[in-house]
């Protein structure tokens, strides 16, 4: 430490009362800066997470996959998640609605049911192959009357279009396609779940979910699947799969990977002007206070220049006096930050969940706070900018006092 730097920090000390005054400003201005920012982190987790309750965890889902197809996206190093579902077939129900005259019927395993948004609405979960899970809209909208516990004997199939298999993303056409039988299984039906987002709203068949069968004579698959680059999940399926694919452009989005740019526009531009504002009434705050400092200190500033300190030094001087301060204030402007803000988030959290889902919906998900270093980062780079700029017009100031 030079003597210059000495000289400063003996005067903080010696003027107690403005230094914590300053220091103060400092930490109020930090954890303005650090509330904002870990805000929008813990808003955009927060909409992440409830995009999965809704969706389901995946970015990418194929299908009409096969088996060597499967076995293949296993083994990519680029997919994060992989959750895959046999499909069982078609099989004709009693359905009302002229539409939808089908279950489609998938085999699924439990990481399926637990990252798929599978919401239980009675009952409980197939536990093997002979258990059948039924959505909820196939008695509200197709009127099919069951109960759980029932056993239901389906003739499984397909739907054929003049040799073409058509698929849940092929609407139905009554007059020009036929229904093929290939065989038959009995099921006992053990709960009902909420219509899954993965189905299509044009879809023909409502999705019943089955436990993994290895007897059923599978010839295709479902598959869902994460990325580690959330980019990356448009890359699915590559030019040598033949199967169709649909993109959860809610996640993506809430992942920064969608074309969908409005929302991070929207999200960060709010969060941009906010942090200005601070950024504005902090810098003419803590301005004042080096304003306060190089007066008090004009006569040292001129016996310094007597023997010799150089206007470069005496700058130095003011903007090591602001580079103490802010090591203290930025940090602990930080820590109060996060602090405020998580004790608001845990009152008000779990109205957000309302807003969003209804009051059912409370105890599944809420805003809380998430801590990310991105987030403190850039609120120490502000905070220690906003020092540095308000004790710059006081640091010119002190290169003018002559001997």
């Amino acid at each position: 430490m030079n003597i210059l730097h000495k000289v400063t920090a003996k005067s903080l000390q010696k003027n107690r009362t403005r230094t914590i005054v300053t220091i103060i400003g400092i930490i109020l201005s930090a954890a303005m800066i650090t509330a904002v920012a870990s805000l929008v982190v813990s808003f955009q987790s927060y909409l992440f997470r409830t995009g999965q309750w809704e969706m389901g965890n995946w970015y990418t889902g194929l299908q009409g996959v096969t088996a060597e197809e499967m076995d293949s996206l296993r083994s990519d190093v680029a997919i994060a998640t992989q959750y895959d579902a046999q499909i069982l077939g078609y099989a004709e129900t009693e359905s009302s609605n002229p539409d939808k005259p089908y279950l489609y019927v998938l085999g699924v395993k439990e990481d399926f049911m637990q990252n798929m948004a599978v919401h239980l609405a009675s009952g409980r979960l197939p536990e093997n192959p002979s258990e059948i899970l039924l959505p909820l809209h196939l008695t509200t909208n197709g009127e099919v009357a069951y109960q759980i516990g029932d056993t239901w004997t389906l003739e499984l199939g397909r739907r054929d279009m003049d040799g073409y298999a058509l698929s849940q993303y092929n609407p139905y056409v009554q007059e020009e396609e036929s229904f093929v039988g290939e065989y038959s299984r009995t099921y006992t039906i053990v709960g009902t779940y909420e219509r899954p987002e993965f189905e299509d709203y044009s879809a023909p068949g409502y999705t019943a979910l089955v436990y993994w069968d290895d007897t059923a004579p599978v010839t295709s698959y479902e598959v869902y699947l994460t990325t580690h680059d959330p980019s990356e999940a448009y890359l699915y399926p590559d030019e040598n799969m033949a199967c169709s694919a649909v993109y959860n452009d809610t996640l993506l989005m809430f992942s920064g990977a969608s074309s969908h740019s409005s929302y991070y526009t929207v999200l960060y531009g709010l969060a941009a002007v906010i942090i200005f504002l601070i950024l504005f009434g902090s810098v003419s705050l803590i301005y004042n206070a080096f304003s306060i400092s190089v007066s008090d200190r004009t006569r040292q500033f001129g016996l310094l220049s007597s023997i010799g300190a150089t206007k470069r030094q005496l700058r130095s001087s003011v903007l090591y006096e602001a580079l103490l301060v802010g090591g203290i204030g930025v940090p602990l402007g930080i820590l109060c930050g996060l602090l405020g803000i998580g004790i608001t988030l845990f009152f008000i959290g779990d109205y957000f969940s309302g807003i969003f889902f209804g009051s059912d919906a409370n105890s599944e998900i809420s805003l809380h706070l998430i801590v990310s270093w991105q987030s403190i980062l850039i609120s120490f780079v502000i905070g220690m900018v906003t020092v540095l700029i308000s004790a710059w017009i006081p640091a010119k100031r002190a290169t003018r006092v002559s001997a």
